[in-house]
């Protein structure tokens, strides 16, 4: 009784891991080979093989086969299931058994499937069908050189495999039909689109006079929307929004700095927005966010089989943001593998899928963003410089909303009325004490902290003042008054302490007792700390 238990015990292990096989998606070789190998010991064979129905119905093909000896069936022989033994197994869908192949030879007329297995020396077989919704698509052929070789057993085993190996290749037929039909569309799609470039041309001189009559206009509107949700009026807030319009109708690539919940999505959207690529789609992608096993496949796609899993052909957001914008946001999270790859985008303009061999063009602008200290990561060896520099065209730094007090007030007010809407609440004050509160909090969380806690308040405030208690604030996070919220954070100190100076050198960087010279500094050290806390040197200096 042991012994039985552990056979059986054996068969589900094997069984299982024939089916854990097939469904992880391998060629029909891979699981012909693994399917004759584990069934060596289990179903008596000498060869074994797989045949598929053909689109016409009528015609079986042998696909896939495995024979230890001179091969008469060889693989894309063909044969009409009429003329074939076969033909009752595609109407009933039930195993056949046979264990004397050459006494079938005797009934005319003969099956020249059958003749040419027995020129191979095959006596007996057993052939099971790979039924999807009770109709066979295909059959799966054992044959033996021994009369009597195979039993009801070996069928039920066999039956069992068949069934998921059914499963399988009607799903990889299916993508691949899905494949197809995508290129179909993708051709379809570039003829119309041929035919309406030729129409829109006709039209262009007709819009040239409106454009230029009303470019002002539009420039207006444009900036009036989509600066709505970058609410403030400080003088930092200012200064980031000038360089937004001035670098946003250019195709520079734009690094944009700053700490988590600053919005730097934001300003990447209305970069985009104010571009030329503006009806373009602009793709975002959060690099922290995907596996580095999976980034490259995700930014620059793969091929169908370049790995375990890749079934089709998938097209990579590099690809998908073709003519518009893509925004790489926490770009000091991925691999230097993937860094190399993204040098070379922005280098040549083309890249190559995961498994492919093909370079692939691509018109795009790069927008970046990351809240990490990019020089430290790259002589800590985990960031490259000629990328850094590469992606470092045109920096934005978005100041901290410890940086902006002058803003709480006007974004309170703004989170307020979008929570109103949704929770269908009617706020007309805020409370001294909560502005107070406000104006004494560090905000480590920035803007996005301020979103959360006026949420929660609305949430909790159930009268027509909006009102916070100081312990829904992170502890430790409060200066002792509105005296001491002012003092400076260090890059605030550096920014107040180099803009005194050049008002006292009138704006004069270079040279005896100018700026660089009075705070003891190359003058490319200056220039450069200047471009990063964004300070100008402008007409009131000189």
């Amino acid at each position: 009784m042991e012994k039985n238990h552990t056979r059986c015990d054996e068969e589900i292990r094997l069984l299982n891991e024939i089916v854990v096989a097939i469904t992880r998606g391998k060629t029909l070789e891979d699981l012909v080979d693994l399917i004759d190998l584990k069934l060596k010991d289990r179903v008596p064979h000498n060869r074994m093989s797989v045949a598929l129905l053909e689109p016409d119905g009528k015609t079986l093909a042998l696909r896939a086969c495995r024979c230890d000896g001179k091969v008469y069936l060889p693989v894309g022989f063909r044969y009409p299931i009429e003329k074939s033994s076969l033909k009752e197994l595609f109407l009933d869908g039930k195993s056949r058994i046979l264990n004397d192949l050459e006494a079938t030879l005797t009934v005319k007329p003969s099956s020249e499937c059958t003749e040419l297995m027995v020129k191979e020396g095959m006596r007996s077989s057993l052939t099971v069908p790979l039924l999807i919704e009770g109709k066979a698509t295909g059959i799966m052929f054992f044959s033996s050189r021994e009369k009597n070789a195979y039993r009801e057993e070996h069928a039920l085993l066999l039956q069992y495999i068949a069934s998921h190996l059914a499963i399988a290749l009607e799903k990889a037929q299916m993508l691949e039909e899905l494949q197809k039909l995508n290129e179909l569309k993708t051709r379809f799609v570039e003829r119309l689109q041929c035919e309406v470039a030729a129409r829109t041309r006709e039209l262009e001189a007709l819009k040239e006079k409106l454009v230029e009559e009303n470019i002002y206009l539009k420039d207006e509107l444009r900036t009036e929307k989509y600066f709505y949700d970058i609410v403030g009026n400080s003088p930092v807030l200012k200064q980031v929004i000038q360089q937004v319009k001035k670098v946003a109708p250019t195709d520079t690539t734009v690094l944009i700095r700053g700490e988590t919940g600053t919005g730097k999505e934001m300003i990447a959207r209305t970069l985009h927005k104010l571009s030329p690529r503006k009806e373009q789609v602009f793709v975002k992608v959060n690099c922290s966010a995907l596996p580095e096993t999976l980034i490259e496949s995700e930014l620059f796609g793969h091929e169908r089989g370049s790995f375990t899993g890749a079934v089709a052909r998938k097209v990579g957001r590099f690809e998908l943001a073709n003519g518009g914008t893509i925004f790489l946001d926490e770009i000091g999270e991925i691999p230097a593998e993937t860094q190399v790859k993204i040098l070379r985008v922005l280098q040549e303009r083309e890249f190559e899928r995961v498994g492919g061999t093909q370079p692939i063009k691509v018109d795009v602008r790069i927008i970046t963003a990351t809240n990490r200290d990019l020089e430290r990561a790259i002589q800590e060896g985990k960031f490259r410089s000629d990328l850094f520099y590469r992606l470092n065209v045109f920096p934005i730094t978005l100041p901290p909303l410890r940086d902006r007090r002058e803003d709480l007030e006007d974004l309170t007010w703004y989170f307020i009325r979008r929570y109103s809407k949704k929770m269908n609440k009617n706020i007309e004050a805020v409370s001294k004490k909560t502005f107070d509160l406000f104006k004494r909090y560090e905000w480590p969380g920035n803007i996005r902290e301020l979103e959360n806690v006026i949420e929660r308040g609305m949430i909790l405030n159930s009268g027509p003042i909006f009102s916070l208690d100081e312990k829904y604030l992170m502890p430790g996070r409060l200066s002792a008054s509105q005296k001491e919220t002012h003092l400076a954070s260090f890059s605030e100190a550096s920014r107040q302490h180099i803009l005194a100076v050049l008002r006292k050198t009138r704006g004069k960087v270079y040279g005896e007792n100018g700026a660089a010279d009075l705070l003891r500094m190359k003058p490319t050290t200056l220039i450069s700390k200047m471009k990063r806390l964004g300070i100008q040197r402008k007409k009131e200096f000189m």
